[in-house]
């Protein structure tokens, strides 16, 4: 698993593309600068860039364009896929309160701001036919706060060698396991990155 990007990440919280603030970033930094070898060789073996990226400037552009087109298109997944405020209170039979004490609480995630009328909404991943995955705040009391609700579904729907037969998280949940092994994972994989 991959920690989020910090260019991303920024890029996404400021509302521009990521191409333009790694474009801002290369300008500002003398683009022309090279790296030694160390730099690439480390680059390379440690942050899963091929060396030519790297080393060419219009590969590391390419590659940029790519991995912007591919965080948009997570980032619409996980919000085209989301349940409102009033689709979750519909489909449980829940109040709206009941929802609000359940994200106080960390028993139910919760991406701000981004629905329609900019509500809330609710990533579908972590609902079950009868409500929220069982054990889930185990886990959602752990994230870290600048955590991008793409990086929260792509850890939780990953398989995990941290867990037994190296299921995802939400598989483990779902099947019963033991919410703190899920938390234990969560906490390997944050210290080893």
């Amino acid at each position: 698993m991959n920690a989020p990007a910090s260019v991303e990440a920024v890029a996404v919280r400021h509302g521009v593309p990521a191409v333009a603030l790694a474009e801002a970033l290369d300008d500002d930094l003398g683009g022309t600068a090279t790296l030694s070898a160390g730099e690439v060789e480390f680059l390379a073996g440690h942050g899963g860039v091929p060396v030519e990226v790297i080393t060419s400037p219009e590969l590391r552009r390419a590659a940029l364009v790519e991995r912007e087109r591919a965080s948009r298109a997570d980032w619409a997944h996980v919000v085209e896929t989301a349940l409102t405020t009033a689709e979750v209170v519909d489909r449980f039979t829940w109040s709206a309160t009941k929802v609000s004490r359940l994200v106080r609480s960390r028993d139910l995630y919760v991406v701000k701001g981004v629905g329609p009328r900019r509500g809330n909404v609710f990533p579908a991943w972590q609902f079950v036919e009868d409500g929220v995955v069982p054990g889930l705040r185990h886990v959602l009391l752990r994230l870290p706060w600048d955590w991008l609700p793409v990086d929260v579904e792509h850890w939780m729907t990953t398989a995990n060698e941290n867990l037994p037969d190296d299921v995802s998280p939400l598989e483990w949940l779902i099947g019963g396991g033991a919410p703190e092994d899920a938390s234990v994972a969560f906490t390997t994989d944050l210290i080893a990155w």
